[in-house]
């Protein structure tokens, strides 16, 4: 235990200060990092730009698209022809065909590579991108003259063009087939068992022939309009990111913190470090590392190495002692992979530990001053209490009537720290008198 003497203590320094950082940046002809003093409108601007693409933005106006059919679906042909003429006599009959008509059904057709069907009597039919309406038209365009009065009734036995396709951090992924009922994109994830993490870790992304975007989950299931409508081909991916920040420096914690995938603002970071330590933080000192890419600053930096991903090392720092410091906490995004750093305040810098033996030591002029002391348990600090000259006998004795007392009741150590503190006013030869 570590513990001053008198009322004044110390603690280990940690990384540098916020005066190291800014004067070493800016005396070298070409840092390696670019320092951005963070205001409002350095804040904003981030905000913007960190800012997710909407989806309902995106897609703009939904319009429902029409079903169509395409390679690997599965057509039911239904032929109806009026009596005594029968051009499929042979073929099965429907029983529930009224007695006036005669209505046959084909055998299952699968719509092939090239988009077209077989149909006796009208050849290959083409019904790649066309709909169940206009494929009966052509089949029955294609019959008249050979059979008496057709009509035709097309049936999808098998969607499979028209599907979407649900991966990811789902409970099983699969292909779902859109129906006339204009399923939408948390439809998908329901069929395919909901996602398998937290909603609020979760994102979703929607991959649209080579376009693709992501958000939130929870921004999706909050907002209605980015409930988009799927399309045949659409690709959904459920992903789980985990996003974190690392904090250091004097703050309560100094660990890697995880947030949800909507993001935090510097406020609720500093907030999960533990805030800033009274006793050592700087408030000037709140730095942010991270790369950014060059167009996001304004001015753009010059002489800056960039990494091989083509971003630059930037540090923002952020003033707490001015009162538009904490509005900046609050609009300032903490992006992942962030450094969170509170440097040391130079006017709290940890006191100097004394060897042991200081206080029958002290010069002539330093005499009856407060002096810190190093405190250690009392089992490992009773063979130093020899070197303390002629105060040792009294605290010996001070030491050895502490200890039961100090084990017999669990308030006591504070009791022993200010019954050992009265020795930092020893003078030559004489002590002051012990508060009981």
């Amino acid at each position: 235990m570590l513990a001053a003497g008198c009322g004044s203590y110390g603690l280990p320094s940690a990384g540098p200060r916020h005066e190291d950082i800014e004067t070493r940046l800016r005396a070298t002809p070409r840092p390696a990092v670019h320092l951005v003093e963070a205001d409002e409108v350095v804040a904003r601007r981030l905000q913007e730009r960190q800012r997710p693409v909407l989806f309902s933005d995106l897609i703009g106006p939904e319009s429902p698209m029409p079903s169509v059919l395409g390679p690997g679906d599965g057509l039911e042909i239904h032929v109806f022809e009026s009596p005594p003429a029968t051009l499929f006599g042979g073929a099965p009959v429907d029983p529930r065909a009224p007695s006036t008509a005669r209505a046959t059904v084909l055998p299952e057709q699968v719509v092939d590579a090239e988009g077209l069907v077989s149909v006796p009597f009208a050849g290959r039919v083409p019904v790649a991108g066309l709909t169940r309406p206009q494929v009966e038209a052509e089949i029955a365009r294609r019959l008249r003259g050979k059979a008496n009065q057709p009509e035709v009734v097309v049936r999808q036995t098998r969607n499979v063009s028209a599907a979407v396709t649900v991966v990811g951090e789902v409970a099983q992924s699969q292909r779902m087939p859109l129906t006339a009922g204009r399923e939408r994109l948390l439809d998908a994830l329901a069929a395919a068992g909901s996602v398998r993490q937290p909603v609020h870790k979760m994102s979703l992304q929607l991959t649209r022939g080579r376009d693709f975007h992501a958000l939130p989950l929870d921004l999706i299931i909050r907002d209605p309009r980015q409930n988009v409508l799927l399309r045949p081909g659409d690709v959904v991916t459920a992903l789980h990111q985990p996003m974190s920040f690392t904090a250091l420096g004097a703050t309560g914690r100094n660990e890697e913190v995880p947030f949800e995938a909507q993001g935090i603002h510097l406020a609720q970071a500093l907030a999960r470090a533990g805030g800033l330590l009274d006793n050592r933080s700087s408030p000037q000192g709140v730095f942010v590392f991270r790369f950014e890419a060059p167009e996001t600053l304004d001015p753009a930096p010059q002489g800056i190495s960039t990494g091989p991903d083509g971003r630059i090392p930037v540090v923002y720092r952020v003033d707490l002692t001015q009162p538009q410091g904490f509005f900046v906490l609050r609009t300032f995004p903490v992006l992942s992979q962030d450094i969170v750093f509170v440097s040391n305040d130079a006017r709290r810098r940890p006191a100097e530990v004394p060897e042991p033996g200081v206080l029958g030591r002290l010069p002539a002029g330093q005499r009856g001053q407060r002096h810190p002391i190093a405190l250690e348990p009392l089992d490992e600090h009773r063979p130093r209490l020899g070197t303390l000259g002629r105060a040792g006998p009294l605290l010996r004795r001070h030491h050895a009537a502490a200890l039961p007392r100090r084990r017999a009741h669990g308030g006591g150590a504070a009791r022993v720290l200010r019954q050992r503190a009265w020795a930092c006013g020893a003078r030559a030869g004489t002590l002051p008198p012990r508060r009981r």
